[in-house]
């Protein structure tokens, strides 16, 4: 089996040299699966197309994956649709924004299912390269065209949402109108507002029930109360009344 490997085609490296030299940045669009025409390749710089494409689309999108550590690497990112399907990839390319082969590369050959298959998710091709000037290549991707990855939602938005919940002082003040609360930050408030209607009542007395049976349940209590406190026949005359 041949090595893995993605190389520039002789025009991709032309296309460098002018970006080099020009100060021009070179623009991706699309990016295609083929089958190398039923058997594996070995990328070769003078291909112009690939041996036997089966899938093109527009690049989900073009990224840095370690812009400070490596910032003249590039990942390109294709994703084929769960519906789309049943062929056999074996060779990758990406090309610029006029067609151009720019990265040519091999994959280890992959049948692509389709959901009679049982799939039921998108499949992601992902190719890295090099270019000699971190600004060679213009990162704008169309934004209609990009489809959320699972990685990319793990780590990316995940970690957006996971920055926007608010802090027990926060939750505390409700003042926030940007942040979520976390169940321990909602349990917190209602912890406070609880405490702060108990407001330091025995034990005994700091549930609604233990307040009813401490007045025998008696929905009209004041009354009762009331009607106990007026003087009696025998009290006034004991008071001295009539």
């Amino acid at each position: 089996m041949p090595q893995i490997v993605a190389i520039h085609t002789t025009a991709g490296l032309a296309l460098l040299a002018q970006a080099q030299g020009e100060g021009a940045q070179i623009t991706l669009g699309n990016m295609a699966v083929g089958d190398g025409g039923g058997a594996a390749i070995v990328p070769n710089p003078a291909m112009t197309d690939l041996a036997g494409e089966v899938f093109r689309a527009a690049i989900n999108r073009v990224y840095q994956p370690d812009p400070v550590g490596q910032p003249t690497k590039y990942a390109a990112e294709l994703v084929i649709p769960a519906a789309t399907g049943a062929f056999v990839m074996r060779e990758v390319g990406l090309f610029t924004d006029d067609g151009t082969l720019f990265v040519v590369g091999n994959l280890p050959e992959t049948y692509k299912p389709v959901p009679a298959d049982g799939a039921f998710s998108d499949t992601v091709v992902r190719v890295e390269f090099l270019v000699a000037n971190a600004g060679a290549i213009n990162l704008t991707v169309d934004p209609a065209a990009v489809t959320a990855t699972t990685s990319w939602v793990i780590n990316y938005v995940d970690g957006q949402v996971s920055t926007r919940f608010a802090t027990d002082p926060q939750a505390i003040a409700g003042v926030s109108t940007d942040t979520i609360m976390s169940p321990h930050a909602v349990k917190l408030v209602v912890d406070q507002v609880v405490n702060g209607v108990v407001d330091g009542a025995p034990e005994a007395l700091n549930t609604l029930s233990e307040i009813a049976a401490a007045i025998a349940n008696d929905e009209n209590y004041s009354a009762t109360v009331a009607n106990l406190l007026k003087p009696t026949r025998a009290r006034r005359a004991y008071l001295g009344g009539r």
